[in-house]
């Protein structure tokens, strides 16, 4: 782009100095002469002064559109390295993901288990806060008893089981009486004396 317009603003030059030399038909004086070249001269120098500007301005649009590329160029072989770290990441991620979901089935009966265990540690922690009530309630009663009044009734019940221990041998002596009398035989038959005589004779010489 800079050489085609360093060409077109040649030409453009050549051409207005071709005008000016086209249009000195007639001889001129050594002071116009003089002029002419003079301002030829300039005319190259302005021109050629205006190519170099207009050169310096599409080079310094190139080079800012050059810089401009190259920085879009930079950035998106930024992103696409962040973008690479990121797929990388996320591949990562998946693989853990995978392998955290295969400790949690292995581990599933076994939260089941300590779910269970759980439960049971309350219901027995429940047990044993009533049976610390209870004993809390048993010590407080036992504490409000007054020793003496347990004393006497313990005595009291004492006689009252030897009382009805007596009471229930006498019954169970009065049942034994009347079950021999019931069952008592008849008596014996009268013998005569000559026959019970020997009998006693017998008796005494045992005694003797």
């Amino acid at each position: 782009m800079s050489s085609a317009a360093a060409s077109a603003a040649t030409a453009a030059a050549e051409a207005a100095i071709a005008d000016v030399s086209a249009t000195s038909v007639e001889p001129q004086s050594v002071d116009t002469a003089a002029t002419e070249v003079s301002a030829r001269a300039r005319l190259v120098a302005d021109t050629e002064k205006m190519l170099h500007d207009v050169g310096a301005y599409v080079q310094g649009e190139l080079d800012e559109t050059s810089a401009d590329y190259a920085l879009l160029e930079a950035m998106n072989s930024s992103a696409a390295t962040k973008y690479a770290g990121m797929a990388q990441t996320a591949q990562e991620l998946h693989a853990a993901m995978h392998s955290l979901q295969t400790q949690y089935a292995a581990l599933a009966p076994h939260l089941a288990h300590v779910e269970t265990l759980s439960a049971s540690v309350e219901q027995l922690e429940a047990t044993v806060s009533a049976l610390d009530r209870y004993s809390l309630d048993l010590e407080e009663s036992v504490n409000s008893i007054d020793v003496d009044t347990l004393r006497q009734a313990a005595a009291a019940e004492l006689g009252q089981g030897v009382a009805d221990e007596g009471q229930s041998g006498k019954t169970t002596a009065t049942k034994a009486d009347n079950q021999t009398s019931v069952k008592e035989p008849a008596p014996a038959a009268t013998t005569s004396p000559a026959t019970a005589a020997p009998e006693v004779s017998d008796a005494d010489d045992d005694a003797e």
